[in-house]
This record gives structure tokens, C-alpha cells and sequence, in this order.
């Protein structure tokens, strides 16, 4: 089986194209996950867990500011539940 393809354009014009391509594709793939590479990346960077200012005892993700404390049941996570954010639980 031959996999081979010939362009007949100049190489400046097809990796416009192919460029073209790659960023459509990477915006429809964001359409679809929600998200974009950056934001997932930035998730995985640990954010320290803040504490709520009502309740003292409410541990709040510092991404999406959801209550940590009741879902974990005195567990403390690496990723909020939630939203997925990577967190710090250190003083």
C-alpha cells in the first residue's frame, strides 16, 4: 500500500494551510472539552485551598470556590471534585 501524497503548491502555502488545519481542529477539540490546552495545563499547577470567610470550617477549591469540606469528609484530595484543579492543602 502506497501512503504517499504529492502537493503541488509551494511549501510556503501548505504550511499555511496545515497551520489553518491544526487551529481549526484545536478550536472545534476545545468546543467539544471545554476547554483549552492552556486552561487544562493551568489546572495542573496546585492552587492553595482557601478557607471560607462565613464558615471557618468550610475549605473552598481556589478554582471554582466549591465547598471541600463536605465532599472530602476530612480527606484532603489533590484535585477538587468539582472542577478538577490540582490543590495545595499547605500552610
Amino acid at each position: 500500500m502506497n501512503n504517499k501524497v504529492t502537493v503541488n503548491m509551494p511549501k510556503k502555502d501548505f504550511d499555511k494551510a496545515v497551520k489553518s488545519g491544526v487551529e481549526q481542529a484545536m478550536k472545534e477539540c476545545e468546543l467539544t472539552i471545554g476547554m483549552t490546552v492552556k486552561e487544562a495545563v493551568e489546572k495542573q499547577i496546585p492552587k492553595k485551598v482557601m478557607l471560607s470567610k462565613e464558615y471557618p470550617l468550610y475549605e473552598l477549591c481556589p478554582n471554582c470556590g466549591k465547598n471541600l469540606f463536605s465532599f472530602a469528609n476530612g480527606w484532603q484530595y489533590n484535585y477538587c471534585p468539582y472542577c478538577g484543579q490540582a490543590l495545595d492543602w499547605g500552610e
